[in-house]
């Protein structure tokens, strides 16, 4: 009996452990929870002051959301540092907020990143950066994304020309929203590729 005595120790101890480890676990998960809830009222108070035009309230809020994750907030706050808006005008800061929600999957914050690779903003032009981005970005059915695809498809801008992929991405991308603004995108496409092309 002495002989197993350390072994069931062992195994008591192992078994507060997971317990334990567990418990804590829950709490952990209780706790982001709560935070999340938190960052979203915050994220949430900080549209209403970028409705209102209050733009320095906006990205107080937005800073605040944005730190704890919030990709959305991140998104925005990289908006507000693009447009100077409550914050003074830094591209280099804006493609940090913008890569922060581009990693965790936002497809606005992928497609702003692609462009700021493509056109040297806050980042060195990187096209194969930029195609990356872009692409990550439609594949979520991001349109603009899709028609800037649709054209590096069509010519050949980091990829081999596709005409039947140019076509596909065209038409996800043309039909959502007014077929005017679409237009309009596209056309942005072909200007800002064939700059850097």
């Amino acid at each position: 009996m002495k002989k197993f005595l350390p072994f069931v120790w062992a195994c008591v101890l192992a078994v507060f452990s997971l317990v334990s480890s567990s418990c804590s676990n829950q709490e952990s998960e209780k706790m982001y929870d709560t935070d999340m809830q938190e960052a979203i009222a915050i994220y949430n108070q900080g549209t209403e002051y970028t409705s209102a035009q209050e733009y320095e309230k906006a990205a107080e809020c937005y800073r605040i959301a944005a730190d704890y994750g919030l990709d959305q907030a991140q998104f925005n706050l990289g908006r507000a540092y693009h447009s100077g808006h409550g914050v003074e005008q830094d591209y280099t800061q804006a493609a940090a907020w913008y890569y922060l929600a581009a990693i965790q999957g936002n497809p606005s914050a992928q497609f702003a990143l692609s462009l700021y690779y493509l056109s040297e903003l806050g980042v060195e032009q990187d096209n194969e950066m930029f195609f990356y981005w872009c692409q990550q970005s439609a594949n979520q059915g991001f349109a603009d994304a899709q028609l800037f695809m649709s054209v590096c498809y069509l010519t050949g801008f980091e990829v081999e020309a596709d005409l039947g992929q140019s076509f596909e991405m065209f038409r996800k991308g043309i039909v959502q929203g007014n077929i005017g603004e679409r237009i309009k995108k596209l056309c942005s496409a072909f200007a800002l590729i064939f700059i850097y092309y």
